[in-house]
């Protein structure tokens, strides 16, 4: 763990030295679990730039909400727009 923030904020941990119980977004995404709602319990610096992303507590994660039949054919739908082409003028 690199720091606590003052004042009891989100502790900062360098890539690869997080608990497990602590995930990304990615990661949650991956295991069919929502991040929606959850503040991030600590973050993660994966970069000597200053690159930080959030962590979250997978026990707090809730499953992902199934498409509804409506949002499932808009999708499709959408896949069958061709792309618009910009005219040359």
């Amino acid at each position: 763990m690199l720091h606590y923030g003052p004042d009891g904020t989100p502790a900062v941990y360098r890539a690869g030295r997080a608990p497990e119980r602590l995930v990304t977004r990615n990661q949650l995404r991956a295991a069919g679990l929502s991040e929606a709602g959850l503040k991030p319990a600590a973050w993660l610096h994966y970069s000597p730039l200053h690159g930080m992303c959030p962590l979250y507590e997978r026990a707090q994660a809730r499953p992902i909400r199934p498409l509804t039949d409506r949002q499932r054919a808009a999708l499709a739908a959408g896949r069958l727009v061709p792309q618009a082409r910009r005219e040359e003028g």
